[in-house]
This record gives structure tokens, sequence and C-alpha cells, in this order.
């Protein structure tokens, strides 16, 4: 990605209500809009996005960390059928981008909120799971700007659906995700 988009992260209420409260007052009711909530992993975050989702009807939650692990995840199980290293296959612009083919081939006609529920829960039952938790920071590395572009391409097949996109993820990738709703944990 290029520059980050102009506009900071405005801090979130620690109570989850009152953040709810405070991320709705941005939104219109039936409007496509992404809303990005920058934060390491905490129980206060996890509790503020179950009560956003609580509260909009319709509305898809975006991991980010999850897109990372199936990007590793998938080329993890590359790099053990070839002999390779992980670092060495995502160090290849080409293996990336065959790795974010994949993750696009996962959704199969699924929406992106339901494919990294599916992710999450099929990766938690793989006996690599712990090691894939671990090469997160590795993918993030070398992954981030295809990840970032990918949530882009499927922010902009999303804009006339009337659906609040929920993006959960660091601060250092969610600033490049063009959007007026920014909020930190």
């Amino acid at each position: 990605p290029s520059e980050p988009p102009a506009g900071g992260f405005r801090r979130l209420a620690e109570d989850p209500a009152a953040a709810a409260a405070g991320v709705l007052a941005d939104l219109k009711e039936g409007d496509f809009a992404v809303v990005a909530v920058a934060g390491p992993p905490s129980e206060a975050k996890k509790a503020v996005l179950f009560e956003l989702q609580r509260q909009i009807g319709k509305v898809q939650l975006w991991r980010f960390e999850t897109l990372f692990r199936a990007v590793i995840f998938l080329l993890m199980t590359y790099a053990e059928q070839t002999g390779g290293e992980l670092r060495d296959v995502l160090s290849r612009p080409e293996m990336l981008a065959a790795g974010i083919e994949m993750v696009e081939e996962m959704a199969d006609g699924k929406s992106i909120g339901q494919m990294v529920g599916d992710a999450d829960s099929m990766m938690s039952m793989s006996q690599n799971f712990q090691q894939v938790v671990e090469s997160t920071p590795l993918a993030s590395e070398f992954a981030q700007g295809e990840v970032i572009n990918f949530v882009q391409k499927e922010l902009s097949k999303m804009s006339q659906s009337g659906t609040v996109v929920l993006l959960d993820g660091y601060e250092e990738t969610l600033q490049y995700i063009d959007t007026p709703h920014r909020f930190s944990t």
C-alpha cells in the first residue's frame, strides 16, 4: 500500500456499550460503512466488537489476524510439501500472490466475514495451529501489503451492500484502510 489516508484513530470509551454508542453515532442506518477498530487483541476490544455486532443489523467482522493466519496456514502447507522454509516462501512475491488467491478461493461464494469465521474454526483444529499463531508476525511482515490490497478490493465490491464491515486489527495495518470511521481501544 502507499501512504495511509489522512485521519487518526479516535479512542473508544472503556465501557463496551458506551464505546459502541460512540461508533454507532458515526453511522447512518442502512448505509455501507467500514469501521476500523484498532488495537492489540484484548477482552475490552472483543467486548466492543461483540456489542457492535449485536447492535448493527447487517454486519460482518473481518479480522486481519485471521487473514494473515490463513495466508500463513496455506503457505506453510506448501513449504512443508516442497521441503522449503516458510520465510523463503513468504519472501517470493509470486507465492504471496498465490497465498492471497488461495484465501479468495476459500471464500467460495461466502462473504469474507463468513470465510474469516470458517477459517478461524478450521485453523484452530489443525495440528499446526500453534505454529501458525507463532508465525503470524512473519506473515504481517511479508504479506501486509497483499492482505490490505485484498481487503480493499473486497470492500469495493461491497459498496452497495448496506453492510457495516468491522475491521479488527492493529493500527499499523488499519491505517492503510480508507475510512472515516477509525477507532482504537
